[in-house]
């Protein structure tokens, strides 16, 4: 019963509360002042290029505390580790973020070479920049790279969290330092 209710406040609720400020506080169905963008096709390249650079590198920072996380969850019955039940939830928190971030990550860089195709045809796309991109599907650049930025928030707050949770534990014998938490 306690997993249940850790997954729906860890999992739904953060999304949802991402979900509904993306929504609300950047709402983009009118267009803003934007700047006028010069030699599109060379800019729109370079700016894609540095779109997939960015995502290769943080999917690559991702793997890596996934890997960490996996270990920890691994080792968790040895004596010098020994995880709390809480810390494995927050664990569970962490690589459902990551996890959900890269594959995010994956689709974002699924849709580059066919964005790269993309020639602007009319006024409003010689004067948008690569986040309005659509390739054949409903998700926009701009959409896939904020659900890859959120996934990847939640996985480092959370990882933050379980850093905090272990400098909380108390050591064997000493009271418990999670009397406080309503769990």
């Amino acid at each position: 019963m306690i997993f249940f209710r850790f997954l729906v406040v860890a999992l739904f609720i953060p999304f949802g509360v991402a979900f509904l400020f993306k929504r609300c506080c950047f709402d983009d169905s009118h267009p803003t002042i934007q700047y006028e963008v010069r030699d599109v096709t060379k800019t729109l390249k370079d700016a894609l290029g540095f779109l997939k650079d960015w995502v290769t590198s943080i999917i690559q920072i991702e793997t890596a505390l996934l890997g960490a996380v996996g270990a920890a969850v691994i080792l968790k019955d040895r004596p010098d580790i020994s995880l709390t039940e809480l810390q494995l939830y927050d664990l569970l928190f962490t690589a459902i973020a990551f996890g959900a971030s890269i594959c995010c990550g994956i689709m974002l860089l699924n849709m580059l070479p066919g964005a790269v195709q993309r020639v602007p045809k009319n006024w409003w796309d010689l004067t948008n920049d690569i986040y309005s991109i659509t390739t054949k599907g409903s998700m926009r650049i701009y959409d896939w790279s904020w659900w890859f930025r959120t996934g990847f928030f939640f996985g480092i707050a959370g990882t933050a969290v379980f850093v905090l949770l272990r400098v909380l534990q108390p050591s064997v014998g000493a009271p418990s330092a999670y009397g406080w938490l309503p769990i």
